[in-house]
């Protein structure tokens, strides 16, 4: 009981010192104030209330999440318009938790002259192994050959699908990557779609430790197993960069992997970019 009571006066007091005070003649409304749009609608109809929202709103509105302000855009137009017209307006990632956690600098985190460098060379170094074009086609032809002959053993019996098609894409992505796709059964290959299961299935952006990431201090906030996840998966994809650090050639360049770990060795001294990081970030 007590233990409840704190919990719920920590976060009284954390989204006030947020939020910001209101005074005595806007009292009555401080609480709206505080929490904003949160239960607005439940997550699990999210597609069908930003449905009716955009309706009455418009292709552009924003909700309040308590002290976060975030902006929804709707319309194939309006996206294009912002994501790819002027992307380089866009492009900054604000600071959040999941930031935190991953510490990467990748496209999807970094910003700024990072995110252009990294983005460019990551485009183009994918159209070069047949992303986005036809000669992508032989090798998800012959991960769907594979794809079939497992369901075939299956026979009559009952199975859950979801495992196996998870595998069989991240096979194609691997194929990309690691120059390399693995058999279903391939120990290291399970461990890593089980860890990418994990982290897609524990990270609840809905969880006010999201929201408030000083709540990661208290118990039944804990993020130690995300933090496990992370190193793990880190672990994986380190490994996969020793052994391609190892055995590379920079004549017989097979994977996005030896790519970057080219362009990082002809950059090397150069001061100001982004291949001169830790890869596996």
């Amino acid at each position: 009981m007590w233990m409840t009571l704190t919990i719920v006066a920590v976060l009284l007091s954390l989204i006030w010192s947020l939020t910001g005070r209101v005074t005595c003649r806007t009292r009555r409304k401080s609480f709206w104030s505080i929490i904003g749009n949160v239960g607005l609608f439940k997550p699990s109809e999210a597609v069908k209330a930003h449905r009716r929202l955009r309706k009455i709103y418009g292709d552009i509105y924003t909700i309040m999440i308590f002290h976060k302000p975030i902006i929804f855009v709707h319309g194939f137009d309006n996206i294009r318009e912002l994501l790819v017209k002027h992307g380089d307006v866009f492009s900054e990632r604000p600071r959040s938790l999941v930031t935190d956690l991953v510490e990467g600098n990748g496209v999807i985190w970094s910003s700024g002259p990072m995110w252009k460098e990294t983005r460019s060379f990551a485009l183009t170094t994918l159209r070069k192994f047949g992303f986005g074009r036809r000669c992508l086609e032989s090798q998800i032809m012959e991960e769907v050959d594979c794809l079939m002959e497992k369901l075939e053993n299956y026979e009559n019996e009952a199975f859950n699908i979801q495992n196996v098609l998870n595998s069989s894409t991240a096979n194609v992505i691997c194929s990309l990557l690691f120059g390399r796709r693995f058999a279903y059964d391939d120990a290291r290959f399970k461990r890593l779609i089980d860890l990418l299961s994990k982290a897609f299935s524990s990270i609840n952006t809905s969880s006010p430790v999201f929201l408030f990431p000083s709540l990661c201090n208290i118990r039944i906030f804990n993020i130690d197993p995300l933090l496990e996840n992370r190193h793990a998966l880190r672990a994986f994809v380190n490994e996969m960069i020793d052994e391609h650090r190892r055995n590379l050639d920079g004549d017989h360049i097979n994977d996005f992997i030896d790519a970057f770990l080219l362009e990082q060795k002809q950059r090397s001294n150069e001061f100001n970019t982004t291949f001169t990081g830790d890869l596996g970030s």
